[in-house]
């Protein structure tokens, strides 16, 4: 879906149908909410029960957590800043060649470091994609917190978000005024942008973790597919309500109109929840096919083709051999599974914590 976003097979069509259809792959940003919520429920589910406060426990949890997602990154983020040193003529990160030594050190250092998320200014800087990692890292740090929150006391969970949200509003009062580059520069890039604008989305991931325990301890499987199919019409339904609310041409500024930030980061969560439990109880061709050797081997490589769909190896292969979409989608896969095997779970293995 967020490959589709970013090359919409649709773009400049002309007819009704054709004018329609772009403007839903426009809103297939929302595979980053699925992803969000996705996070929340294994989260949960993987540490919920083991959870300690403890110096060991919490260096095995960030230990894990990196060796799964910086070596790539870190690999990755490293030739793109190479290519954009070297090979102005690419377009990559542009604003490279008007800064000044220093201030490449910092754009340097915070793309290494997961911080540029925290910027409007450089939020799309080296794997501009990437911004996404920042809010995801956020949650990682802050999950152990809520966990034992939760665990202490059930009810807090509904009060989570609700805090995250008005925390970030307090952090984008004290910062925006300050130009720091942007730093928690507005409210719409906290709700477009950050771990707390998008709490909801791992809250809600959170507490279907704790539902689905709650069920598989019961021994629960359900019939039929109702759940699987309010999910996805639920989801459906969204995307249709966002491409009447939004204008087709507000990628740079993500989504602007209040009540499309509420569908998104709130209602369409929901139905987010749905499908996911659907998908782990009901026995549905969806479920099969998602369960395929093919789909697992796309699943595990997932994160690689996130990274590398959008960039660098992109705009090669429009410079140098086809801008076809086709191609494109099949290459960067093909690429993103090779990297998997010789990069990211070799070195995911190394690092983690056993």
């Amino acid at each position: 879906m967020v490959f589709f976003h970013h090359f919409n097979p649709c773009k400049n069509s002309t007819g009704t149908i054709g004018l329609f259809l772009e403007r839903v792959c426009e809103q297939w940003h929302v595979g980053v909410t699925i992803f969000f919520v996705l996070s929340g429920l294994l989260i949960s589910l993987r540490y919920f029960d083991s959870i300690e406060l403890t110096r060991n426990w919490a260096g095995r949890y960030m230990r894990n957590r990196l060796a799964r997602i910086y070596p790539l990154y870190f690999l990755l983020s490293a030739v793109t800043i190479f290519f954009a040193a070297t090979c102005p003529d690419l377009g990559l990160m542009p604003e490279w060649q008007t800064f000044s030594n220093p201030e490449r050190g910092m754009l340097t250092f915070l793309n290494l470091s997961f911080l540029r998320g925290f910027f409007s200014s450089f939020k799309f800087s080296g794997i501009s994609q990437g911004w996404s990692l920042t809010v995801e890292e956020s949650f990682y740090l802050i999950a152990p917190f809520l966990l034992i929150g939760i665990k202490y006391r059930k009810q807090l969970i509904w009060l989570y978000a609700p805090a995250l949200i008005m925390a970030g509003l307090l952090l984008t009062k004290i910062f925006a005024p300050l130009n720091l580059f942007g730093f928690f520069g507005s409210d719409t890039f906290l709700f477009n942008y950050t771990f707390f604008g998008r709490s909801t989305e791992f809250i809600i991931g959170i507490a279907l973790g704790l539902l689905v325990k709650k069920e598989l301890l019961a021994n629960h499987h359900a019939d039929g597919f109702k759940w699987t199919l309010a999910g996805v019409t639920w989801i459906a339904g969204s995307i249709l309500v966002l491409v009447f609310l939004d204008s087709p041409n507000d990628f740079d500024n993500g989504l602007i109109n209040p009540l499309s930030i509420a569908i998104n980061n709130a209602l369409l969560p929901v139905g987010i929840a749905m499908l996911f439990y659907g998908l782990i109880f009901e026995r549905t061709l969806i479920q099969k096919m998602l369960e395929s050797r093919l789909m697992d081997a796309l699943g595990k490589s997932s994160y690689a083709f996130y990274l590398v769909h959008l960039g660098i190896f992109s705009l090669l292969l429009d410079k140098y051999l086809t801008e076809s979409i086709v191609v494109k989608f099949v290459f960067l896969n093909g690429l993103a599974f090779l990297l998997y095997k010789l990069v990211e779970h070799p070195m995911h293995k190394k690092l983690a914590w056993r």
